[in-house]
């Protein structure tokens, strides 16, 4: 998995482990335009129980007072509706430093990575497909369509637009429309009026394809204060078991955390912070530190996670997806988690996550070839499709090959048994550059698409 720190946003889009592993080299590209201060309202504790919307200095909040408690959350118009604010009696918990910050979703594209990379130090010329809620790396906070305030919930719609425009025809006067639209609808959990959801449906109007990656769904940041990192990743989930913690978080990228649970919490030492809670994520995170001046919510330095959650974007793509911020003691976010899990309904929405091992891109093949990978899924892999050009030539039997490798990267979720293995006889084709696509589809029917990978057939 390739980890990217330039300006403020963390990227990882891969499945490779390559980490970028000294931050502050690869934080030496930061973002010319930091965020001007955000204007954050005073909170009012009252004694009074209830559900509240308001809206001040551009930033749509969603207020709940219990027990002589206030939780706030705060969307920011100008970037695009993303979370700038979760709060709890006046404790902003969240780092918005800039408009690539906060707490928000950031798509990539398998088959789009960045390129023109190095992390001695890191640099980046061109990027990817890459779709950010909050706005670009110039600044240009991404377009609000609509926003609507109730008097329990807000709604916000935005059409994001490319984190890098200049690979794109933009630059940084000029921002470069994506072609997704992002929709949140954020109330305060059943049952837990200090927590909050998140309902984020994303769509993708275009008519191409936007190959299986692992999506920032959320990327979060939050305050430097707040470096110990707890969740659980033992064998026996939901049953109040010993949590494990880092303290402090690694400057350098941690591999993936086994998060059986599907929640983390950065908090302090006190245990108070942020916990972020996805259930139908893979139980599996990513956590960093990034290193730099300044602290609170428009410092660099910051920590930083997000979850394991593969997505393949088809033409006319709609995913929906749940996400719980708990702002707070962790303890007691551990309860509301379990609430949430006990009660809620969570549909499987991701597909496989796979790679394709041979041929390797720009192969000469001849003869009949070997076509090998391997695949994992959260339900579990129904089948292996190999297409070239566009036309399926072969299935593969999934979990048939012993890939102790992909279970030692994936802890807690990949089966030593996730390889598999086909062949094809390249007779069949002229000879010349040819593309190979391998479709993952698992149970419940959801479909990875891995990224094409060019061979060259000579007979």
């Amino acid at each position: 998995m390739t980890t990217y720190y330039g300006s403020s946003r963390a990227l990882t889009p891969f499945a490779v482990f390559s980490l970028c592993l000294v931050l502050t080299a690869c934080s030496g590209g930061t973002s010319s335009v930091p965020a001007s201060p955000v204007a954050v309202a005073s909170v009012k504790t009252t004694a009074k129980s209830g559900v509240s919307t308001s809206q001040a200095n551009g930033i749509l909040y969603l207020q709940s007072v219990s027990g002589g408690h206030t939780a706030r959350i705060g969307l920011r118009s100008g970037w695009g509706g993303s979370i700038v604010e979760v709060s709890l009696d006046g404790v902003n918990y969240v780092n918005a430093y800039d408009d690539g910050r906060e707490v928000q979703p950031a798509m990539y594209d398998g088959a789009a990575p960045y390129s023109n990379y190095s992390c001695s130090p890191c640099t980046s010329n061109t990027w990817g497909w890459n779709p950010v809620l909050g706005g670009d790396k110039y600044g240009h906070g991404s377009p609000v369509l609509t926003s609507t305030l109730t008097t329990n919930s807000l709604y916000v719609k935005t059409q994001p637009v490319h984190w890098s425009p200049d690979y794109l025809g933009g630059g940084p006067s000029l921002a470069v429309p994506s072609d997704m639209y992002f929709e949140q609808t954020v109330s305060v959990v059943p049952g837990s009026p200090l927590a909050f959801k998140v309902h984020l449906k994303m769509t993708h109007f275009g008519t191409d394809t936007h190959y299986n990656t692992n999506q920032e769904l959320p990327a979060v940041y939050v305050n430097s204060t707040y470096g110990k990192l707890s969740y659980y990743g033992g064998n026996a989930p939901w049953t109040q078991a010993a949590l494990t913690a880092l303290n402090p978080v690694p400057t350098a990228g941690t591999a993936l955390l086994p998060t059986t649970e599907n929640w983390i919490a950065y908090t302090n030492t006190a245990n108070a912070g942020l916990t972020v809670f996805v259930p139908s994520q893979y139980p599996l995170f990513m956590a960093s530190t990034i290193a730099g001046t300044g602290s609170g919510s428009t410092g660099f330095a910051s920590k930083y996670m997000h979850p394991f959650v593969p997505i393949t974007f088809g033409p006319g793509a709609v995913i929906e997806n749940d996400i719980y911020l708990i702002p707070g003691d962790a303890a007691t976010a551990r309860k509301t988690v379990y609430a949430v899990h006990s009660s809620a309904v969570t549909p499987d929405v991701l597909p496989p996550h796979g790679n394709l091992d041979l041929p390797q891109p720009n192969d000469v093949v001849s003869g009949v070839f070997q076509i090998a990978g391997w695949a994992f899924d959260n339900s579990a892999v129904a089948n292996v499709q190999v297409l070239v050009d566009g036309a399926l030539v072969s299935q593969a039997t999934p979990n048939t090959a012993s890939r102790p490798d992909v279970a030692a990267a994936y802890a807690n979720m990949a089966p030593v048994y996730s390889g598999w293995n086909t062949t094809y006889d390249s007779t069949k084709l002229a000879n010349g550059a040819h593309s190979i696509v391998v479709r993952l589809t698992d149970i419940n029917n959801n479909v990875a698409l891995l990224a094409p990978t060019s061979i060259t057939v000579s007979n």
